[in-house]
């Protein structure tokens, strides 16, 4: 295949030439870190890699529940639902990527990343730091790019089923269970591949505080459907079409005051996918993709025995991305050259009257990776990105990248960039109102687009294939960051706006060990400090615990058990029960730990049953913590 052809090229050895390439097929192969293919540990840039045998062995449903328990990675719980940080930036700072390309669908400036199930993924690569030099707008923290999955084998298919009930909430209302069913099957015949995966999941409502009728966190039924046809046309040119549709109809209980309200979202997300991926000769790669990304949410709220605070809100969005790409491969440097245009669209209720608004963006990038000693190795690799938006101008984003091997244990690694990022429709335009809670949200047709200078070392050292140690630091500083603020309290409730309101610094350090002191036992811990504050007043940024640190143990070859934990330490939340625009009301939420255990049975060649249990210790409040409660699962996995 033409691609194996080309990664080989880009990944092989030093002592390997582009024309002789040695790459096995079943070679760990990142991309987003460069959008050029390498192995994992030979990647300029540091890639994280979650595949698919730690997604399956999780337990988790979705992306948000495998990333609460990644390192460096904040998940928080919200309204709009589960929103990742990385390094302490705004959950708008991190840019989320489908194969590559952008998906639509952020609520109030984020992606609720519990949408995407992971029946369909084959791993999920992230990269750390500003990366708006390949990726542009949002990349100002980092890229979490989402691989789905493609048919490898002549024949397969998959089945999982899952049940389990909730615990350690109120008995008045009832148990909360949880169901899910996924299952793929896919076909390689030839010059063809085939590859369908489809599933179902669903959970009750659940409530933390019995003092009121209103839930915490929501009921959720998700079915969703992906596929994927494949051609080996010849000449070394390979063809792809991929498209996949989710819907999620989520449900739950909210009291104002004496007025109880019934909600409910119905939120779709449709991607198409179009690509060709040519090798011409032996050192040069051709990859065109052309996509389609939709989104629709119908927001509905119901008053118990009263109409006074019913509501239906409806917003749609569609993103067309082309973005094609030419690499070539010379003696001692890989040149990548490549351009990306983007036409988006949203209709929704908006503040200046109107329903629809448009935006076009166009950008070229360009990158030069070149290897200047072989012994001991050292690569450089410089790049920049100039993109043109119709709504802000232009912007241009340079970054360098050194990647350092002074011997065959140790990798030194450092960069630097700029990120920024241009305001989204919602933030300009949008009117989004919530009576339930008491409060509405307006854009800001004035604002600024927000830019960052980030900086970051790391070392790793691995000594033995059994041990591995890596420490990571960064400095982030963004300048004109967008945040909500008050703007005035009248009888309807709160009312916020969008304002560039300052500057912000995060800085930190990450450090993760990972230990295989035996065929049977793994051990992996991680500790993160990060300090992020305000700079025009020093004060400290909310919602960011300054320390956390996770652990897991997995025991077992045949029949394994894996326990894993996260510990997030104090952290100042800003509540902002009523207008006071010079204090957000900060409080500080205690510590808490999450504990998950899973183990699993071989029963033979096909089937594996499987036992678990979701938040062992029972975390979670509704003021400051709004996670699920204890969850006892069982269920069972065949393979064809």
């Amino acid at each position: 295949m033409a691609w194996w052809w080309a990664a080989a090229a880009f990944a092989a050895p030093e002592e390997s030439s582009p024309e002789t390439p040695d790459l096995e097929p079943d070679a760990e192969i990142v991309v987003t870190g460069t959008r050029t293919p390498h192995r994992q540990g030979d990647a300029p840039v540091a890639v994280e890699v979650i595949d698919r045998e730690t997604l399956e062995s999780s337990g988790s449903q979705d992306v948000a529940e495998v990333l609460e328990q990644h390192p460096g990675i904040d998940v928080q719980r919200q309204f709009v639902g589960a929103t990742v940080r990385l390094r302490g930036l705004e959950a708008d700072h991190t840019l989320i990527l489908v194969d590559g390309q952008r998906v639509v669908g952020r609520k109030d400036g984020t992606f609720d990343l519990s949408r995407i199930s992971i029946d369909a993924i084959e791993r999920i690569e992230i990269v750390k730091g500003a990366s708006s030099a390949l990726y542009g707008s949002e990349a100002l923290g980092g890229v979490i790019n989402i691989i789905t999955r493609k048919q490898k084998d002549d024949l397969s298919g998959n089945v999982s089923v899952r049940g389990g009930v909730a615990s350690g909430v109120s008995p008045e209302r009832g148990v909360p269970f949880a169901g899910d069913l996924s299952g793929g099957v896919g076909s390689s015949k030839g010059a063809w591949s085939f590859r369908l995966d489809a599933g179902w999941h669903g959970n009750q409502p659940f409530d933390l505080d019995e003092a009121n009728v209103a839930t915490n966190g929501n009921g959720n039924r998700q079915g969703n459907v992906a596929a994927r046809i494949g051609l080996d046309a010849g000449n070394n040119v390979d063809v792809f079409i991929r498209g996949s549709y989710s819907a999620v109809d989520s449900s739950g209980i909210d009291q104002r005051q004496a007025a109880i309200l019934d909600r409910r979202n119905l939120t779709e997300d449709g991607i198409a996918l179009f690509g060709v991926d040519a090798t011409i000769g032996t050192s040069t790669r051709w990859n065109t993709t052309l996509g389609l990304s939709t989104f629709r949410d119908q927001f509905i709220l119901d008053q118990r025995e009263a109409s006074g605070l019913d509501n239906y809100e409806e917003t749609r969005e569609l993103l067309g991305q082309l973005t094609s790409q030419l690499i070539h491969v010379f003696p001692t440097n890989v040149f990548t050259v490549g351009f990306e245009g983007f036409t988006s669209q949203l209709t929704a209720p908006t503040r200046i009257g109107g329903e629809v608004g448009s935006r076009q963006r166009g950008a070229l990038f360009a990158q030069d990776e070149w290897t200047i000693g072989k012994s001991p190795r050292l690569v450089l690799v410089p790049g920049v990105r100039a993109d043109l938006d119709s709504w802000f101008g232009g912007a241009i984003a340079p970054s360098v990248t050194l990647r350092f091997d002074p011997v065959k244990s140790l990798i030194i690694r450092a960069s630097a960039g700029r990120g920024w990022r241009a305001p989204g429709f919602r933030e300009l335009l949008l009117q989004f109102s919530n009576p339930s809670v008491g409060y509405q949200v307006v854009g800001n047709e004035d604002l600024q687009p927000e830019s960052s200078i980030s900086v970051q070392a790391s070392v790793e050292w691995a000594p033995t294939d059994a041990f591995a140690l890596s420490v990571q630091a960064h400095r982030d500083r963004v300048t004109n960051l967008i945040q909500v603020v008050p703007i005035q309290q009248d009888a309807g409730g709160l009312l916020f706006g969008y304002d560039n309101v300052n500057n912000a610094l995060t800085q930190g350090i990450e450090t993760t060990a990972d230990w295989e002191p035996a065929e049977w036992l793994g051990l992996q811990g991680t500790f993160t400090f990060l300090d992020a504050r305000d700079l025009d007043d020093n004060s400290v940024l909310p919602n960011r615990a300054r320390l956390r640190g996770t652990a897991s143990v997995e025991v077992g070859t045949g029949p394994s058990l894996r326990v894993r934990g996260v510990a997030v330490g104090s952290r100042n939340v800003g509540l902002q029960t009523e207008f006071n625009p010079d204090n957000p009301n900060l409080q500080n939420a205690p510590p808490y730990v999450l504990l998950d255990a899973r183990g699993q049975w071989p029963l033979a060649d096909a089937w594996t049953i499987f036992a678990g249990a979701e938040n062992l210790t029972n975390a979670g409040d509704p003021l400051f913590l709004p996670t699920p409660p204890r969850l006892v699962y069982a269920g069972f996995d065949a393979r064809l």
